[in-house]
């Protein structure tokens, strides 16, 4: 699997997570499922998608580690994170995470020769309930180790759909990307062009997403997971010549063990 679809996957894996602990907050009587203070949680997840470089569908698997103790958080994908602020309505978290490198030079003929390392960011993130069940998020993101220096700010209402038995969630948002990291991320630099690939700088992004979450408890400590997520990017970065699509397709489905 190349490492666009490695990233996909992986923060889907990391919503799975924040999308647990929504759900017990959204309706915690009905669905006993939330992890306690301190947890170890592994898992894996069976991961289909399709991304901007790669017109067809990949299919593989990916593992999850991820261990909570009151308010830290240390997670292969997630980084270490730390809850600063947590009221009845409303959180605010800081972390160190991994930004992994978008592609490798051999994943399509148009990216040979072309080379992303991964780094490291620096993030803030807030949530904020609206109503029962609704939530605002707000995610900022700085690149930190001078691969790219980029920024990457989100903003998503969640929203957690009652009456189906189990935990549903459906978010949609907007996601802005400055120019450091949209060329990093789709651009192609003066020393990277070819006869067959000329240099393309997208400058900066916006971006829609929309994806849907369920989870179904076995046991206290064994959750089945789904998720299905789909974002829109804009037509311009079909302009970039190593670019295929303007959207990006997940389905991911596993299972996850508390203990």
């Amino acid at each position: 699997m190349d490492k666009f679809n490695t990233i996909s996957a992986f923060a889907t894996l990391i919503f799975f997570i924040v999308f647990q602990a929504g759900a017990q907050q959204a309706d915690s009587k009905s669905f006993e499922f939330g992890q306690p203070s301190g947890a170890f949680t592994t898992g894996f997840g069976a991961v289909s998608s399709k991304t901007l470089y790669d017109s067809s569908f990949k299919t593989s698997f990916v593992p999850y580690l991820r261990y909570k103790a009151n308010d830290v958080t240390i997670g292969v994908a997630e980084g270490v994170s730390y809850q600063f602020l947590s009221n009845y309505n409303f959180s605010a978290s800081v972390a160190i995470k991994p930004r992994f490198a978008p592609y490798d030079d051999g994943d399509t003929t148009a990216l040979r020769g072309m080379k992303r390392n991964s780094s490291f960011d620096l993030s803030v993130k807030t949530e904020l309930d609206v109503v029962r069940g609704t939530s605002v998020l707000l995610g900022e993101s700085t690149e930190f180790t001078g691969e790219h220096g980029g920024q990457e700010f989100d903003l998503a209402l969640r929203q957690f759909i009652h009456g189906l038995g189990t935990p549903f969630f459906i978010t949609a948002g907007v996601k802005h990307q400055n120019e450091k990291l949209a060329s990093f991320l789709y651009g192609v630099q003066a020393s990277e062009q070819l006869s067959n690939r000329p240099s393309y700088n997208p400058r900066s992004v916006f971006m829609a997403f929309i994806s849907t979450n369920a989870m179904y408890s076995v046991t206290e400590r064994i959750s089945l997971f789904g998720n299905a997520g789909l974002t829109f990017y804009p037509t311009k970065l079909l302009d970039s010549p190593i670019i295929n699509e303007h959207t990006s397709f997940n389905l991911v489905g596993g299972v996850a063990f508390t203990f």
